[in-house]
Order: C-alpha cells, then structure tokens, then sequence
C-alpha cells in the first residue's frame, strides 16, 4: 500500500489508530494498527504512543513504532502495578510538526478492577433529593469482593469542591456486616455551579483502594450556541438561525421555549428537541437588535441569548441537496468555493460576484452518503463555510458472518468478511480485525476509523448520531458545524525531525577537544560501530535503535568514554504540548453513583488472565526493568541478607545469608515485602556512571495463537483475536480464523482498515455469544 493518491486536506485528522478495545486490566498487553491518512503530511518513520495519566499529568507508557508505507502496528505491555482508573492513548508520527487535534489521535482507555481477585468499592448518594445548602447528605460506601461483602474494612472519606484542595468535611470509616459504611456530612453553602468530590480510601492490607463521586451541582448551568448558516446575520435576506442548549453535564436540554425578541418584542418561538436544538428562520432589518430569550421547565430562570450584528455581506446558503447559492448583498467582490468531503476535494471555482447579485452553484451528484462541506475563499482566507449532507447509502459495506453465533469455549471458529461498495463492487482493502469481549469495549468512547475524518467537525459519538439521521434533519444539524478554520493552515517547512538519534560528545575538561573518532553500541542485534565527528557530533541511525519488547539499547561508559559526557539531541515535544488535547478528552461523568468500572467475577480462577507477550519475574516487572537493574549494580556492594530474609540487619550481622539477588523481595526497614532492584549499603549517585540508556523502536510481536491443552486447561482471555494485517481479496472476501476462550458471554469482531484504490475508510462489525460450558 502506497501513499494516498488522494489530496486529503488539512482538518481531516491525519493519523487514526485501531486498539483492540478500550478496557483492559493489569498487566494485560494493548494491541494496535495506525493509519497515516493525511498525504499533505510529511512521511513518517516512527509512530509515537504515549499513555498519560491525566490525574497527575505524567507520561506512564511511552514507545516508538516503525512506520511501513502509510502503517504502523505493535503491542504495548501494561504494567502489573497500574492503578485502576481513566488513561489517554495519544499516538503520532515521528514528523509531526505541530501536535493539535487534527493530527495527534487521542483515546481514552479504562484500566478495570478484577473483581475476581480484588476488593471493590462504590460509593452511592442515599438521600437524592437532600443536595441543598445546609442539610444532611448520606453517602452510602459498599465494599465487596469476589461479589461478596466484606466486613471491618477500615478507610476514610473526605468531600471538597471539585478542583480545589479544601477540605469541606472527612471522617474515618469502618464496613459493617454487610460491607457498607455510611459518610455523612451537611451540603455546603456553595455557589450556584460549585460540584462536590467525594472521595473514599480503604486499606486492603498494603492496598489502597479509591472510589469518587462528583455530586451535582444545585443549580444546573446552561450551556448556548448559536450558530447562523453561512457564518454572518445578512440585513433583508432570510437567515437561518440554530440554536442549541445542553447542561454543564454535556447534555442536551430538550423541550426549552426559544423566543425569537425583535428589540424587546416576540417575533417567533420554537422547542428544542431532543438534541437540545432549535431551528428559526427570519429576515433582519437594518439598525434593528435581535435577541433570544430561552424559558423552560429546566432553565432556573429566564436567559436571554445575544445575536450577533446584522451587516451587509456574503451569505453562503444551502438550497436544496442539489443546489447551494452564494448571496451578495455588499460590494462586487471574488471568492473561490471549495466542496470536499472526507476523500478530498469535490470542486473548486472562482466565482466573480456582482453588488446585489448571487451565484447558483450546482452541487455534484453523490449518492454514498457523506458529509460535505462548501467554503468560501478570499485571499486564500475562509469567510464563510456551510457543512451538510447529501446521499442516502453508506458508501462501503463490511458484512461478517459466522457460521453459528452461539458458540462454546475452546472452539475454532470461521469467520468471512466480504467488502463491497454502494455499487454493489468488490472491493480490496487493508483491514486490522479484532475479536474482543463486549464488557471490555465502551462503544461510546470507542472511536471508529470511518468517523475519523471528521475529528475536527464533532465528536464520533456525534457524527454516528448524524449519519443515522434523514438528509433534512442531518443538514439542520449540521449549521452548527465548522470544519475548517484558519488554524489549520499550518506550515511544515523546517520539519526535519528524525526517528533515528544525533548527539555530541563534549570533554569533561574544559577547552579541551574530542580524541575519539569511534565508539560502541550496544543493540538488540549486537554491538555496532557509532562514528564520531571532529566536532563531537554523531547519528545514530533508526534501524540500529530496532529491538524486541523488553530488550534495551545503550552505550557502555568504558575507558574510551570515561573523560566525556553525551548529551542526545531531542525534538520530540512533550507532555506541556499534549496535556491540553488530552485533558479536552477527559470528560467528568457528574452522576449520584459511582461508576462501576470492573468485570464480573469468573468462578474458578482467581485473576481474569489477559494476553501478555513479554516474561514477567515475580508478576511485576519486565525483562527491561530487570535488565537494567544487572547492568547498572556496581561491582562491589556490601549488602548483605540475615537468616531471617532481612536486608543489612542490624541484629543477626553474625548470621549473614547469601547477598541479596536482583529482582527478589526481602524485608528492609518497614517494608515487609520489599522489591530489591539496586544496591542500599553505596551512595548510587556518587558512583560513576556506567551506561548511558538510549531509547528503542519497538518491533512488532505476533498475536499468540489461543490453545488450550485438554479441557481443564482454562483461559479467560478478553482479546481472543488479534490481526494488523488481513487483506481482501479482488472478490472483496477474506477469512478470519481464532480459537473461543473460557471467558462466556457477548462478543465483538471489529474491523477497520483503507481501501486499496483510494486507501478510504471501511469499519464493520458483528457479534456472537460464548455459551458457559455445563
């Protein structure tokens, strides 16, 4: 597959990445394909992923892929000691020069508690109607594992405004027979939009164990857009006007009155409908001041909205599906109009506007259903833009089919994927196929290739509401949308960033030059030769820095090196560049009960196993980790271990074991259960340094195969299948084969992939059921 042919432009987000689902738990390993789809981009090498932990803003996980064609694919190993909770997957190319949301793919993920193993906990407003000012709220804590109530768990709760470190009022708690411990405390004399965060913490023995509540606010604040086709308020032409209301929750307010005031006085009123929006059409008159009051069951009170300054101008309005008219009511002026949807430009005209006159503009024919959107140039800056729809078909269909859609576990499975377009042709695609347990998908969140290309009109939850809506009211909707914006004309001059590394030696003495030409890597493939400059510099090249999961790369500080300092020469942005796209991904759920963010228990296992790749010592740490704890302990280290497992004890220095060994847990001061990973009885930082870590491209791992050695050898696996690359064949057809695992319930095949021709989108999916095996 080739770089797209397609002159895709900018406002389509330009990298999409497939994972296999969008929960997982604890040292399960996240797979995933990337597609570049934006040609105006410069050619990538490496793919960039970063998992960010937005609630203490740090970079936990971050790779490096190498990039074939337009693709990338690879596995990312998640830690055992990853804490439950809401991360963000962020994923771009190595040559990325400006990270925004049209070109930085961003993914919320879950990690999930195990409740077969772990203790859970959810907390529940008891007394819904109470959340007033001055009276007593009842927060109601239920601790439960492996479903049952645990009883005598000690913890503690505290209630502050959400974003604030006060303390409004805390409390020691302590579970009951039934495993509930109640927190009560009185509602604060608050502002109008100020939230409660409650927060409980229980100990299970040397866990923690979190759960939070954001209570709502007292009042609910409305939220308003109004939105004018075209983007101006045209004096004596009809002007169609949207308006849309939604919560501070983010949702809709249905059923408002909308009141349409000519100075002060009703002109026309409308109902928001269960979008929160309204639709009024009127003509403006010049020197006049127009006004929306907005009224309801849900508004506390009457609201009134302003609209915006009525002028002369260019009006940009949509007619009918087949025509679009461009109205002047200034001045004779140029404009040029661009039509283009997701696959790139339509039609581009100069149009030549006379005073007072307007321009029909014959749309083209489309009969695949698509999003559209027309602009309106002037020295090569957007004045106006009206997004719609036209076409009534989806322009590719994926059909799955299974030969029976109640299955057991440990069977194999045959499933046939046939592509075709609205045609009825055959089609050949490139296709990343994922068979995943449905409990582990939030299909809300879950984003979807097909919908990608509109990133930066709306989110996917919006566009499937879109597409799924008749051409009338998917265009009256789609007034309050803007694809394009000065902002996204941006310059990729000077963009010369590089998978591989550069760097430069500098003498620790000062004034003094470099008397090395040469020094040695070491890499997954061996000990390489690195070429040093005169000036000190040198490059490492990318395929040099390829290694395996868990393997490292580095340079030894041996005599050669001991008289100079490396410094690497890095252009990667970091996390300051990317937490304002993640932290606009985060969404707070206000809700009286917390969110039960766990699978069910398994019987018969104690953890919910996930498919890992990479060895794990101890269930805790990679072969990197341990790795790196070898080469860096010093060669002489006088820790030692007594008879009793204790590390440097001061008691039994008579009664010395062996030293202690690397990677196993002793007991050291109050740590009963302490991981030992470097020496204690040296001042580490004094030592010299020994290596000098450089960082990795990730090679790709094959999916491993789900086999099962006679039917009491159980896997509950949530991904039971998983392949980056599956192509269709000039009938559009191709198979996918997998095994069932002992996991039962619904499932999921999802696939997602480009077309050959014109490297499109396709997305499709299906769903079959797990029986319990008796």
């Amino acid at each position: 597959m080739q770089k797209p042919a397609t002159s895709f432009l900018s406002g389509i987000q330009s990298v999409y990445v497939h994972i296999d689902k969008n929960s997982y738990t604890p040292g399960e390993t996240l797979w995933f394909k990337a597609y570049f789809t934006d040609a105006s981009q410069p050619v990538n090498q490496t793919l960039l992923v970063k998992i960010i932990d937005t609630e203490h803003k740090n970079v936990l996980i971050e790779k490096e892929f190498p990039v074939y064609d337009i693709r990338s694919h690879g596995q990312i190993v998640l830690p055992d000691s990853i804490a439950t909770g809401t991360y963000q997957l962020v994923a771009y190319g190595n040559a990325t020069c400006n990270l925004n949301k049209y070109n930085v793919f961003v993914q919320q993920i879950k990690i999930l508690k195990n409740t077969a193993s772990s203790l859970i906990a959810k907390a529940q407003l008891l007394n819904t109607g109470a959340l007033l000012p001055g009276k007593p709220v009842q927060i109601k804590f239920n601790l439960t594992k492996n479903s049952y109530p645990v009883k005598g768990i000690k913890g503690k709760f505290t209630a502050s405004y959400e974003g604030q470190d006060k303390i409004l009022s805390s409390d020691k708690l302590k579970t009951d027979t039934d495993g509930i411990a109640i927190a009560s405390f009185i509602y604060p004399q608050a502002g109008p939009y100020d939230h409660v965060l409650v927060k409980g913490e229980f100990y299970d023995g040397d866990k923690q164990i979190h759960t939070e509540l954001f209570l709502p606010s007292t009042e609910k604040k409305l939220l308003s857009d109004i939105y004018v086709e075209g983007g101006q308020l045209i004096n004596g032409l009809k002007n169609k006007v949207l308006i849309s209301l939604k919560d501070e929750n983010n949702i809709a307010v249905a059923n408002a009155t909308i009141v349409l005031r000519e100075d002060k006085a009703n002109l026309s009123s409308a109902k928001t409908d269960s979008t929160g929006r309204a639709a009024l059409q009127f003509v403006p008159k010049n020197n006049m001041i127009y006004d929306i009051m907005v009224t309801g069951d849900a508004i506390n009170k009457p609201e009134i909205l302003q609209l915006p300054d009525n002028k002369e101008g260019i009006l940009l309005k949509l007619i009918n599906d087949r025509n679009i008219k461009v109205i002047n009511t200034g001045a004779a002026t140029q404009r040029k109009l661009e039509l283009w949807n997701e696959a790139g430009v339509l039609v581009t005209k100069e149009l030549n506007i006379k005073a007072g006159d307007s321009v029909s503009v014959v749309l083209p024919q489309v009969n695949e259903k698509t999003i559209i959107s027309a602009g309106l140039f002037k020295d090569n800056k957007l004045t106006n833009e009206r997004v719609f729809m036209q076409g009534s078909t989806d322009f590719y269909t994926v059909k799955i089919t299974v030969d029976n859609k109640n299955i057991k576990p440990h069977q194999k499975v045959t499933a046939r994927v046939h592509i075709e377009d609205a045609s009825g042709n055959s089609v050949k695609a490139n296709l990343s196929v994922a068979t995943v347990f449905n409990k582990v998908i939030d299909k809300e969140a879950y984003k979807i290739i097909s919908l990608s290309a509109y990133n930066g009109m709306a989110s996917d939850k919006e566009i499937k509401s879109l597409l799924q809506q008749d051409i009338a009211t998917a265009n009256k909707l789609l007034i309050a949308k803007k694809w394009r914006q000065d902002t996204l004309i941006m310059s990729n001059e000077n963009c010369t960033a590089s998978a591989g590394l550069t760097g430069f030696l500098k003498n620790k003495k000062k004034n003094r030059g470099i008397h090395i030409n040469q020094f040695i890597m070491h890499t997954s493939q061996g000990s390489k030769i690195i070429k040093v400059e005169k000036n000190g510099s040198f490059t490492i090249p990318p395929e040099y820095l390829l290694a395996k999961e868990g393997q490292e790369n580095y340079i030894n500080i041996d005599d050669l090196l001991q008289d100079y300092t490396i410094e690497i020469d890095s252009k990667e942005d970091g996390l300051p560049s990317l937490l304002p796209l993640v932290l606009a991904n985060k969404k707070i759920n206000y809700s009286i009960i917390s969110e039960d963010i766990a699978l069910l228990p398994i019987s018969g296992v104690v953890d919910l196993e996930g498919v890992t790749i990479t060895k794990k010592r101890d269930n805790e740490y990679t072969t990197a980790d341990y790795q790196k704890w070898v080469r860096d302990f010093p060669a002489v280290c006088n820790d030692y271990v007594c008879i009793h497992g204790i590390i440097n004890c001061g008691v039994h220095k008579m009664e010395k074991g062996p030293p202690p060994v690397v990677g196993h847990r002793y007991f050291y001061n109050i740590w009963s259960n302490y991981l030992y990973t470097h020496c204690i009885s040296c001042d580490c930082k004094e030592k010299a340094q020994t290596t000098f870590a450089l960082k990795s491209i990730t090679l790709p791992e094959p999916f491993p195969d789900l086999t099962f050695e006679g039917d009491f050898d159980l896997k509950y696996y949530s991904t039971i299948y998983w392949n980056p690359n599956i192509n269709t064949n000039a009938g559009g057809d191709a198979t996918v084969n997998f095994t069932t695992s002992d996991l039962s319930g619904a499932y999921t095949i999802i696939i997602q992939g480009l077309t050959d021709y014109n490297n499109s989108a396709v997305y499709g999916s299906t769903e079959f059921k797990v029986l319990l095996n008796q």
